[in-house]
């Protein structure tokens, strides 16, 4: 198998033949296209073949990627040299990795350090030191708890506003609903103003004359009515009836002034509206007018108060919100001091203690950690070059200096080219269970007209592979040769495998 860059050649062309009834296998030769078999089977007396295409590989070859993530920095051969076992082929920039080591290297010294700390004990000074550190976090504690009780305060003072707040929406609410009534009583008197004004431009209509005329007709019939009684009690004057008579004789007076007024409304009427009259009601309809938007305002103002009333209780209901979160996170902090007490406590009895057998392994381990640190940071440092793995020489170079590479990126590709090999590459299932190791073969390569070469099959994969939707196996067959045979590596081939 050649490396990253080898491409599929055409599928296998295999032609074995059966002859009798025995189904005894019989030879075949190739195709004369790469993806087509023979229409008719080729015999040859006492020979059978096994044929596929292939592929010229070296003897050993392998993809080299480095073993950490970098940038290279140097590629320190070419394509076609030749390599030694360990010799360095390219490096990554270093400094990431020397400042790695640098800091395990401390990390290593940090835990020695407290290590021999842990074994020597506490000293005074030290136990001193805690004990303030214990009366440190008990201050702590009694100012934390004063915050809660400024907290708990704020809160009441912000639900209290919130409350206030709220009842202020209610009362603008309530204003709105009035002002929206005097609006409603300044239109209904401005359009009966200007219904009063346009009755008076318009003056009297045919059926306000007659109306009046009927109201005249009635009081003259009323005056009549009354005049009669009046003089059927006129001849009872003598007789004591002077009471009755001129409380009729009164009666008669009122039903000639309604005569009169009568006749008095139908001629105004009749004369129609005084210019006066008209400038009264322009004067009324202007007010009304003016009430209306002075109403109007006024509601406008009332629904405006509405809104600030209401930005009022989102304001509060913030500031209730912040409040309760204050609270929480003073308590929070109650608890975090009191947590620092104890820690503190803790600490100032582990000192006073000294250190315990525990102790000590965890800080040994701590020591063990960081000298498992140092070396992995150092041998990523010696990572960051790249070697042969063996003597060979050089197939393909797939970084340039300042590329980012990964373990997952080959770096180059080398090979022995001392012996080359020949790969099968579209060997199918049928065939390859006719092929065993040790069995000759012969190759010809495309490349070198008129060179036949002899292989024997040294290797059968186990498992297959899909190729083009079909099952094809890898057979490894050793020729022998070297580049002096004019081989190279990646050259198309033909083999022809005797079978039995």
């Amino acid at each position: 198998m050649v490396c990253r860059t080898r491409t599929a050649l055409v599928l296998a062309a295999l032609v074995v033949t059966l002859a009798g009834a025995g189904c005894n296998l019989l030879p075949t030769i190739a195709g004369p296209a790469a993806d087509e078999l023979p229409s008719e089977p080729v015999v040859q007396e006492h020979l059978s073949l096994v044929s596929a295409e292939a592929v010229v590989v070296p003897l050993t070859q392998a993809d080299l990627p480095f073993q950490v993530v970098g940038r290279v920095a140097e590629v320190l051969v070419e394509e076609g040299d030749a390599v030694v076992t360990g010799q360095e082929l390219a490096r990554l920039d270093t400094r990431d990795l020397q400042q790695s080591v640098r800091q395990a290297e401390a990390e290593l010294q940090s835990a020695r350090a407290q290590l021999a700390g842990v074994m020597a004990g506490a000293r005074p000074e030290e136990i001193a030191a805690a004990e303030a550190v214990v009366a440190i976090a008990q201050a702590g504690v009694t100012a934390r708890e004063l915050a809660v009780s400024v907290a708990e305060g704020n809160l009441a003072s912000a639900q209290a506003s919130l409350t206030n707040a709220e009842a202020g929406v209610l009362a603008a609410e309530l204003a709105v609903r009035v002002a929206q009534g005097n609006v409603n009583a300044a239109l209904a008197a401005q359009r009966s103003a200007e219904a009063a004004l346009q009755k008076a431009l318009a003056g009297p209509t045919a059926l306000d004359l007659q109306i009046a005329e009927k109201q005249i007709e009635a009081a003259r019939n009323e005056l009549w009515g009354l005049q009669g009684q009046r003089d059927a009690l006129g001849g009872m004057r003598s007789h004591g009836g002077e009471a009755q008579y001129e409380a009729a004789q009164g009666q008669v007076a009122a039903g000639e002034s309604h005569v009169a007024i009568a006749m008095l409304q139908y001629e105004n009427l009749k004369a129609g509206p005084r210019q006066e009259d008209i400038e009264v009601a322009r004067a009324q309809v202007t007010e009304a007018e003016a009430a209306v938007q002075t109403a109007v305002a006024q509601r406008d103002q009332a629904q405006a108060e509405v809104e600030r009333a209401k930005t009022m209780v989102a304001q509060a209901e913030a500031g209730v919100a912040i409040a309760a979160a204050q609270l929480e996170q003073a308590r929070s902090d109650v608890d975090s001091a009191r947590a620092q007490v104890a820690q503190a406590q803790a600490q100032l009895d582990l000192l006073k203690a000294g250190s315990r057998p525990e102790e000590i392994a965890v800080a040994e381990a701590a020591v063990a950690r960081a000298e498992a640190a140092l070396g992995a940071a150092q041998n990523a440092l010696d990572d960051a070059v790249l070697r042969a793995p063996y003597a060979g020489t050089v197939g393909a170079i797939y970084v340039d200096p300042g590329e980012i590479v990964s373990p997952q990126m080959p770096a180059m590709c080398i090979g022995d080219l001392t012996t080359f090999r020949v790969e099968t590459e579209d060997l199918s299932e049928v065939g390859v269970s006719l092929v065993r190791a040790g069995q000759p073969a012969t190759i010809t390569v495309d490349a070198l007209e008129n060179s036949t070469f002899t292989g024997t099959v040294a290797r059968i994969a186990p498992l297959a592979v899909d190729r083009r939707g079909d099952k094809v196996y890898t057979v490894a067959l050793d020729t022998g040769v070297g580049p002096e045979s004019g081989l190279r590596w990646g050259m198309s081939a033909f083999v022809e495998i005797a079978v039995d």
